[in-house]
């Protein structure tokens, strides 16, 4: 799957606010640095312990191209960075259309009885 930064922003319900260029193709997406492979979109989840954020510069030094947060960080000038207020319901409106709706392609069948 490939989508440009764009096309992901354009799902976006809500206000954000896109440093960078739209141009930007993302081949994945994930909230783990780890995992992250060249032309990904890494996204700063703060939890209750960790903040995502702090792992955005590791994340573009393995190869993301983009950073979805909610506040600007301090990353090189080539990284798109696309600030949301509300990282979850940026997620909601962007995963689905970047890995093409794949639950509506699912067959669901529901057994009922007693």
């Amino acid at each position: 799957m490939t989508k440009t930064v764009g096309e992901l922003c354009k799902q976006i319900k809500g206000i954000y606010n896109l440093n960078g260029s739209a141009d930007t193709v993302i081949t994945g997406i994930s909230s783990d640095s780890r995992q992250i492979e060249a032309g990904y979109l890494f996204v700063c989840i703060s939890g209750v312990h960790v903040d995502g954020a702090t792992f955005a510069a590791q994340a573009v030094e393995k190869g993301a191209v983009a950073v979805l947060t909610t506040k600007h960080l301090d990353l090189p000038k080539s990284t798109v960075q696309i600030q949301v207020p509300d990282i979850h319901h940026a997620l909601e409106d962007m995963v689905p259309f970047f890995y093409d709706y794949p639950g509506k392609k699912m067959r669901m069948i529901g057994v009922t009885g007693t």
